[in-house]
């Protein structure tokens, strides 16, 4: 009862501390091309939804962010103020969400609050929970279906593989009440923005979760994790009673290359842009977060746990760095969901390797020096990108190609 007491306290700071950070001067920053695009849309449907409900897929955009903008636009005369405030509240969730994940694979209590500190103040997060963008929105729908595929597969049994167990595991009912959860987020990730389907790598990944890793289990999961993909494509194949669903895909040649043109040879032109690509993580998500997630990569205590969300995180940029015309952060923002939660899960398990009874004081010494260092880089970073933001947003030092974007 105490501990729940203790956490629930944690939460409650943890939401006080984002506001606090998150409020103030939220319409200081100009407004963003597309996020007067997404207010007038959503206007026009007030205007006329009969009309304008689906317009966002004349120009490949799926509807949900819109829809959601509607009423936040009645409740504040300030439009730019609304918009942004949806993306916010997004935040707030996401922390939530990153909590629950991180207590899912089994984290400490530390680690839950490392999280939900790293998303609230990291630049990446903060930004795009500060912006009338599809992003934020789409990262949470995400990687909630993230977090509910792994709470299934965290339950599953051990299974012998026959075609009646196979049937009976596949549709027990406290899994498949989850499995259709995380299906209806999936379908709402890919209404929100259709590159939610490059999350289906990880939800496939997250199999390998599973305590037992002999083929009957990993075959079964897979059929879960199927199956939920299988009920967010149906929510998504809703939209084709519209006319213009066949807009959706109309802007794609825009922003990325065919693949055809890619396995022509394309290729070599886009992947010496990668190095660009990663340093984009390097500065929003800061250097101490990126190296505590390649270091765990290495390290003994939750190896599995790391690999698993740091390609995973790969996956998803991955196409886009292969195929992108023209890639910015916004694009891969998606992908800090996983890295942020390796970062963690990393830091905690390097601090309780050097701190092990059977290491000599020199160890744990360096040890403790370079997990400061880590931190201290993190921390400074964060502060300096929070504090341009809030008190003088025209200097917020963003990489070169979002400086053209939003300065």
């Amino acid at each position: 009862m105490l501990k729940k007491i203790k956490s629930n306290y944690m939460i409650l700071i943890l939401i006080g501390f984002y506001f606090v950070t998150h409020l103030p001067s939220l319409v200081e920053l100009p407004v963003f091309a597309d996020e007067s695009i997404y207010i007038r849309w959503a206007q026009l449907i007030i205007d006329d939804w009969k009309r304008y409900l689906f317009f966002p897929m004349n120009d490949g955009k799926t509807p949900l962010f819109i829809w959601i903008l509607v009423p936040f636009q009645f409740l504040f005369k300030n439009q730019l103020f609304a918009g942004r405030i949806v993306s916010l509240l997004v935040g707030l969730v996401q922390v939530l969400v990153n909590i629950k994940t991180i207590e899912v694979l089994g984290g400490r209590k530390k680690t839950k609050l490392v999280v939900g500190l790293l998303t609230i103040v990291l630049p990446f997060w903060y930004f795009q929970h500060r912006m009338a963008l599809m992003d934020g929105l789409l990262t949470l729908f995400s990687s909630f279906t993230f977090l509910t595929l792994l709470k299934v597969i965290k339950k599953q049994k051990s299974v012998v593989l026959t075609k009646e167990n196979f049937i009976k595991n596949l549709f027990d009912k406290s899994s498949m009440k989850l499995l259709l959860f995380a299906g209806l987020s999936f379908g709402l990730a890919i209404l929100t923005k259709i590159p939610a389907v490059l999350f289906i790598p990880s939800f496939y990944l997250s199999i390998f979760f599973i305590s037992k890793k002999d083929f009957s289990n990993l075959f079964l999961s897979f059929f879960k994790v199927s199956l939920s993909m299988f009920v967010g494509l149906v929510i998504f194949g809703l939209l084709k009673i519209n006319p213009v669903f066949g807009q959706l895909f109309s802007r794609g040649g825009d922003f990325l290359f065919p693949i055809s043109e890619i396995i022509g040879g394309k290729w070599k032109e886009t992947i010496p842009n990668i190095p660009n690509y990663i340093n984009y993580f390097f500065v929003y998500l800061t250097p101490g977060i990126m190296i505590a997630s390649i270091v765990g990569l290495f390290s003994k205590k939750h190896k599995t746990i790391i690999h698993i969300l740091f390609w995973s995180g790969v996956s998803f940029i991955l196409p886009i760095a292969l195929m992108g015309k023209t890639v910015y952060p916004r694009y891969l923002f998606p992908a800090s969901f996983f890295f942020t939660l390796a970062s963690a899960i990393s830091l905690e398990g390097i601090i309780v390797n050097a701190f092990n009874k059977n290491n000599k004081l020199w160890s744990k010494i360096l040890v403790s020096i370079i997990v400061s260092l880590l931190i201290s880089n993190t921390i400074t970073s964060s502060i300096n990108f929070i504090n341009f933001s809030i008190f003088n947003p025209n200097a917020t030092p963003f990489v070169s190609s979002d400086k053209t974007q939003y300065l």
